[in-house]
């Protein structure tokens, strides 16, 4: 049975993807605070590689691609990100909405 660190977030959120050998768009099919999992090319990424992901309005976020099955790998986060990030991202990523991370008021 697969054992899960954090509860997983779906959501739908562009990103741009870097490894050291190719760049390319994809998509964040759910997160949580230790990694997610993304669309990818359907040709071989090896398990191991360091990734990293942009997404609008967020520094960048590195991690190591753990897994690939066909089109979708599972991406472990070097550092694993807030709570409260997670939350936001996953209510915003159904709608596609400009991420704000400064606090409003």
């Amino acid at each position: 049975m697969d054992q899960r660190v954090a509860f997983r977030f779906p959501t739908d959120i562009e990103a741009d993807c870097r490894s050291c050998t190719r760049a390319w768009s994809s998509r964040i099919v759910n997160v949580s605070t230790t990694g997610c999992m993304i669309a990818c090319p359907p040709d071989s990424l090896p398990a191991g590689a360091l990734l990293r992901l942009r997404v609008r309005g967020l520094t960048a976020i590195d991690g190591e691609i753990v897994w690939q099955h066909r089109d979708h790998a599972g991406i472990r986060f070097k550092v694993p990100l807030h709570a409260a990030l997670i939350e936001h991202l996953a209510w915003t990523g159904a709608e596609e909405a400009p991420i704000k991370l400064a606090a409003t008021g």
